[in-house]
């Protein structure tokens, strides 16, 4: 199996965070060594618009597609370039919290034999702490349940209500056969793996990034 890392040199959300140093290394060390350290891949490219200062024993795939058209094109550029293989697994810079021994027992998981027929794709998620039983949408003056209104469950005790999952960043895992079967990374039976703690934390805004140098600095990390 190939893992790939994307990053794009430049962000909206958070400037250039996938290079910024964190617990005084940029970024995307974390999830390139803790691919590493799982000892899982048989290759690991990192793929970019900018070829980065350090490689850390990883190829350079240069990603010459247009910016804010979503994953599947680059991933279709290294379909392309005969990359993938027969599976491939997606780490991303921005879940550097993620541990070698998730990644190992993620990808352990997904080629378990009992589940070859079962998974089309896999991807990591994480319990939400901000229930969509308790959210709205604004319309006006007036604001509506965004879940399911005629249950009113804005007025149960959220821990009444069911556990609800996020994706995370962590890491996907693909059959090359459902890309092409779906032209998405997918399918339609998605398995999962669950990150608890900072495991599941993703680094998105210049919040995420300060509070992520916290937890290095509190040594929570």
């Amino acid at each position: 199996m190939i893992a790939l890392i994307p990053m794009r040199k430049e962000s909206v959300r958070c400037r250039d965070k996938n290079t910024r140093l964190l617990g005084g290394i940029p970024l995307y060390h974390w999830i390139v060594e803790a691919a590493k350290i799982s000892n899982r891949f048989d290759e690991i490219f990192i793929v970019s618009d900018f070829k980065p200062n350090y490689l850390l024993g990883c190829s350079w795939v240069k990603d010459e597609t247009e910016t804010g058209k979503g994953d599947i094109n680059w991933i279709k550029q290294c379909f392309d370039m005969g990359l993938l293989g027969e599976t491939f697994a997606i780490l991303r810079p921005t879940n550097p919290f993620i541990k070698p021994y998730t990644i190992r027992y993620a990808v352990d998981h997904f080629l378990n034999p009992i589940n070859f027929s079962y998974f089309d794709s896999l991807r990591s998620i994480a319990k939400v702490t901000e229930h969509p039983g308790k959210m709205w949408t604004v319309e006006g003056h007036l604001i509506t349940p965004y879940d399911r209104p005629e249950e009113k469950r804005f007025t149960k005790p959220t821990q009444s209500l069911e556990s609800v999952w996020k994706q995370t960043s962590g890491i996907e895992i693909i059959w090359t056969e459902t890309l092409i079967n779906y032209n998405n990374v997918a399918g339609e039976k998605i398995g999962y793996v669950v990150l608890y703690g900072n495991e599941g934390f993703d680094i998105n805004t210049e919040e995420d990034f300060l509070l992520a140098e916290s937890l290095i600095d509190r040594g929570l990390i």
